[in-house]
């Protein structure tokens, strides 16, 4: 294809009525947000090297007796994303601590939904 024909191509580009009609965001999603929001903690496992991280990702939540489970997911290095189905849960994790693994502390932090979970500082642990 020629750039001449990839002109004509896009030329008869068009949005037409015919493609239906807006849909309106929901209402509640903002509140939706928060309460997904309140079941989140962000961790950073501070060491030198990598966990294994399929094995921390079987054994935190056994470590921390989860009663109605939590998701994991890695975001970078040794910093985890942690989604929990209930507050009680959640609420025991962040409270119950300091927690660690591998023989190096896991410091959690509460997101607040603004920024980038890359530049949360992990440097204060309550003990």
């Amino acid at each position: 294809m020629n750039a001449d024909e990839v002109a004509q191509l896009c030329e008869a580009l068009t949005l037409q009525d015919l493609e239906g009609p807006l849909m309106p965001l929901q209402a509640d999603l903002k509140n939706d947000g928060k309460r997904r929001l309140a079941l989140r903690l962000v961790g950073k496992i501070l060491s030198n090297k990598l966990v294994n991280r399929d094995v921390f990702m079987h054994l935190i939540p056994r470590i921390w007796k989860i009663k109605q489970g939590v998701e994991i997911e890695v975001v970078d290095g040794n910093v985890f994303s942690f989604t929990f189905k209930c507050t009680e849960d959640r609420q025991m994790v962040l409270h119950g601590g300091p927690w660690r693994f591998d023989k190096a502390l896991l410091v959690l932090v509460e997101p607040t939904g603004k920024g980038d979970i890359k530049e949360i500082s992990f440097n204060k642990e309550a003990f």
